[in-house]
């Protein structure tokens, strides 16, 4: 017998009932996802869980309050309810990511420095040469002025 709401379409109710996994689906899909902390924490490699962990002391070092066994603190929820593990996990896979997606961010400010060495460097040259061709031009009216005077005497 049809629900009450769908006697008027009988094929709502067989293509929801379709629609919904079945009991054996829905434990593997679930039973696959780790729970707790304990369970997730034996999913990661010994080189994950290292860097995994060393990331979180390192985000946890400007908290307010001082983290002192930070994998008991990860097993805690947080004030909003959910899983610390989770959270800092999704954080610690999204850092990995950043470096290999995007540009490096001090690329340009490298370059735009470099460039101003260059033009520092060049506007040197150019007033180290400038001085010599005052000098020479010194030297020599100082040398035509000595010629001058020598001829007079």
């Amino acid at each position: 017998m049809l629900p009450h709401r769908n006697k008027r379409d009988r094929h709502a109710t067989s293509a929801i009932a379709t629609q919904q996994p079945s009991p054996e689906n829905h434990s593997q899909s679930q039973s696959s996802a780790p729970k707790t902390y304990l369970d997730f924490i034996k999913t990661l490699s010994e080189a994950e869980r290292a860097n995994f962990l060393e990331f979180c002391r390192e985000k946890t070092l400007n908290l307010s309050q001082e983290v002192n066994d930070i994998e008991a603190w990860l097993a805690h929820q947080n004030k909003a309810g959910q899983n610390r593990w989770q959270v800092y996990y999704q954080k610690f896979t999204s850092s990995q990511l950043k470096p290999a997606h995007q540009p490096d961010k001090n690329a340009s400010a490298r370059r735009q420095f470099q460039q101003w060495k260059q033009e520092m460097k060049e506007k040197e040259r150019l007033a180290q040469e400038k001085g010599q061709q005052e000098s020479q031009a010194k030297t020599a009216i100082d040398g035509n002025n000595n010629s001058n005077q020598e001829g007079k005497t």
